[in-house]
């Protein structure tokens, strides 16, 4: 749970995606240029993502954050449709009050904000209550991995493999695959790489690296060697990288993961199975919350369907 202080952070579930790129002015006033040194010690995503939030708040309000009291904001807020961009707008506001100093104000948002994300949690669940019932079992997944796997559908096993056991996200998925661990040195790129006994899976980036850091997994599966192999084998040009996605570093990588996971679940309906075979195993959801980057109180609130 949120503390009410001016402390905020963004969410790890209803964060925007840092190719929302809102039509908004690009003039850099005094209030905006303030803005960007109160996160200028935050990761490169992250400080794209708020700049690119305060823009548009600051575009829906029509003047700077300061020339408008607290009730014309909150009026401006809440005629945004999306719960989602309340939240996030709400969430802006409490960062200009730092700017300020505005301590009292900044909690007055944060009680609003607190609001947003009751709702976006009761939708939440309500999704989750109609899944219930609905979705496959474990078994399932791990079936057609084996259908995959006879049919040689090597970008396909890989994909639904990984998110099936490490829980990762779509952008996770965004790697390049190499024979050559030496090479795999660049912190803003996610890699696969293939050894003679398994596969290193080294993940730079993802949704919440800042939180919860670089992952490395050391995977000996024979299966994903081989077709990690097979994939690199068939597709890999002299001198051209290659990527496991084709549609690698676009905002098109999530449509692109989701068709070819299994039924179109997409990584979040496929987690939410593994949740719901091991919400019971603390242990297991421990393991899982800290593969994936996810507090686990965010992972039982978001994905366990049961907890409705």
């Amino acid at each position: 749970m949120e503390d009410n202080t001016t402390s905020v952070l963004i969410d790890e579930e209803t964060s925007p995606l840092v190719d929302e790129k809102p039509n908004v002015p690009t003039s850099e006033t005094d209030e905006l240029l303030a803005f960007r040194r109160l996160h200028e010690g935050k990761s490169k995503k992250t400080y794209s993502i708020y700049v690119q939030q305060y823009k548009k708040l600051i575009c829906t309000l029509g003047k700077d954050f300061k020339d408008a009291t607290k009730e014309e904001i909150k009026a401006k807020v809440d005629s945004i449709v999306s719960t989602n961009s309340r939240n996030l707008m709400y969430m802006i506001s409490i960062f200009c009050c730092q700017i300020y100093g505005e301590d009292d104000k900044a909690k007055w948002f944060v009680a609003l904000r607190q609001k947003e994300k009751n709702l976006i949690a009761k939708n939440v669940r309500a999704k989750n209550r109609d899944l219930s019932g609905n979705l496959p079992d474990v078994e399932d997944v791990d079936g057609y991995l084996l259908t995959l796997d006879s049919q040689n559908r090597h970008k396909e096993f890989i994909i639904n493999f990984l998110i099936h056991n490490y829980y990762v996200r779509n952008k996770d998925l965004d790697v390049k695959i190499t024979k050559n661990l030496a090479s795999a040195k660049n912190h803003e790129i996610n890699y696969l790489v293939v050894l003679r006994t398994g596969i290193k899976f080294i993940r730079n980036v993802y949704k919440t690296v800042q939180k919860h850091g670089i992952q490395v997994h050391t995977c000996k599966d024979p299966m994903l060697r081989k077709h990690c192999l097979k994939f690199f084998l068939d597709n890999k040009k002299e001198d051209e990288d290659l990527y496991l996605l084709n549609h690698h570093g676009t905002e098109n990588i999530g449509s692109e993961v989701q068709r070819l996971t299994y039924k179109q679940l997409g990584e979040g309906k496929m987690f939410k199975i593994n949740v719901l075979k091991n919400r019971n195993d603390i242990n297991m959801i421990k393991t899982m919350s800290q593969t994936r980057g996810t507090g686990i109180d965010c992972l039982l609130e978001n994905y366990d369907i049961e907890n409705t």
